[in-house]
């Protein structure tokens, strides 16, 4: 039988998608992000099994807890995000979407998608944002830096490491 957080080894981490993001410059301007976040999933049962591969859902929450850049603007902002994957043996793949919270109360959604041998580093897309992200264009990868032991059956915790850039409308 599958057990998809242990099979997952990461699934988790690409959902993470808390990008760092700077406030808004006149122009338009391609801005850099770097920093980790850590997050914690609840793992859906698999609605499919067989031949060794499983396929389900799960559902992330996480807080971005360091910027690896000067502007530390990112830090303590929040995510959620749901997400499908397909696990078996090494490989895995999964896609989701993230809405990415400031303490303003701006957000923006990420679009995430990972496919291949685990780990693998996932790619990111943005999609759209509220107030001073509206218009928000670019991506970036995630890693995975580290994962724990569960800590209740069904679930995953772990770290992100997430870079990339951004760009917003003048």
């Amino acid at each position: 039988m599958i057990t998809p957080h242990r099979t997952l080894l990461g699934a988790a981490w690409l959902a993470t998608l808390s990008l760092s993001v700077a406030p808004p410059f006149a122009s338009a301007k391609e801005i850099a992000y770097d920093q980790v976040s850590c997050w914690s999933a609840t793992m859906g049962p698999p609605v499919a099994t067989a031949d060794g591969v499983a396929v389900g859902s799960y559902e992330l929450r996480g807080i971005v807890v360091r910027s690896n850049l000067e502007d530390k603007s990112a830090e303590n902002r929040t995510f959620h995000c749901v997400s499908v994957y397909r696990a078996g043996g090494k490989d895995a793949s999964d896609d989701g979407y993230c809405k990415i919270l400031t303490a303003e109360g701006d957000y923006m959604v990420v679009q995430t998608a990972r496919s291949g041998p685990l780990p693998a580093e996932g790619r990111r897309t943005f999609l759209y944002g509220t107030g001073r992200f509206a218009g928000i264009k670019g991506g970036g990868t995630s890693r995975q830096i580290n994962r724990g032991a569960p800590a209740m059956p069904g679930t995953l915790q772990g770290c992100n490491h997430d870079t990339g850039k951004y760009t917003l409308p003048d």
